[in-house]
């Protein structure tokens, strides 16, 4: 089936269009309501390294680059199952993401809360940047590590207010639209061919009255050949008697014209 012939049906079936429409709005609006609007807020952490024992680099900006494997492993530590339960404990529906900033080459922590009200999104993003710095300390105690030498966090950046997100609820309705309006056009192109073609084979068998009409004018046919004299279609050869010949009526001795016709 093609393309116009799928919009052919659906313009012959423009109601049943109508209606197809109405339940994927309703459908669209449910799923929207069901995934709730969302509010997201961010902020960046910057890792500094400790001070130079030596007393060369006064300045500990200049030794950024220095602290980049630390910001993986901090990243990672972000992400795991434990820290994620604890921040988001008393939160229903919200999540964060933890992760390096790829608009910055410094060793910048990205943090980004969504949840459903703008409260729950302020307290996401205040737990996940109360426990980035104790990750990063536990991390390197476990290795034994004098606090003087390690590495400390700074906040660098924060989002004043929750932004409203609409790409998390529309993405999934459009989907849901685009599956169910696809799903019906097929629905409908299928029901007018089944219709067209039930509507074809009854117009084309000849009705009980044009079958009883048919059958009248064949009996009658048939009568008339039957009570139509054939009479004796006996050649008569000249070398027979006179008698005999005599004998044989005129009409009998040559066929009907209509015999005739066909011989």
């Amino acid at each position: 089936m093609y393309l116009r012939d799928v919009m052919a049906s659906l313009l012959r079936r423009w109601y049943l269009v109508i209606v197809a429409l109405l339940l994927t709005g309703l459908a669209c609006g449910y799923v929207a309501r069901a995934i709730g609007p969302t509010y997201q807020m961010s902020a960046s952490v910057l890792l500094i390294p400790p001070k130079d024992p030596t007393g060369l680099v006064t300045n500990r900006y200049l030794s950024l680059g220095s602290t980049g494997s630390a910001l993986q492993v901090l990243a990672r530590s972000m992400s795991s199952d434990p820290t994620h339960k604890e921040v988001l404990a008393g939160f229903k529906g919200a999540d964060y993401t933890a992760g390096p900033d790829g608009a910055s080459s410094a060793p910048m922590l990205l943090l980004n809360a969504s949840a459903h009200s703008p409260a729950d999104a302020r307290g996401v993003l205040a737990h996940a940047l109360a426990r980035a710095p104790q990750n990063l300390a536990a991390l390197q105690q476990a290795l034994g590590i004098a606090n003087a030498a390690q590495i400390d966090s700074q906040l660098i950046s924060q989002d004043a207010e929750p932004k409203f997100a609409l790409k998390p609820q529309l993405r999934p309705t459009i989907t849901v639209g685009v599956l169910l309006l696809g799903l019906f056009a097929a629905l409908i192109a299928g029901i007018d061919t089944l219709l067209s073609t039930r509507g074809r084979t009854r117009h084309d068998r000849p009705s009980r009255r044009s079958r009883r009409a048919a059958r009248a004018a064949g009996d009658d046919l048939t009568s008339d050949l039957e009570d139509e004299p054939r009479g004796d279609i006996r050649r008569i050869s000249p070398s027979e008697p006179k008698s005999v010949r005599k004998a044989v009526p005129k009409a009998a001795a040559e066929p009907p014209r209509r015999e005739r016709r066909f011989r």
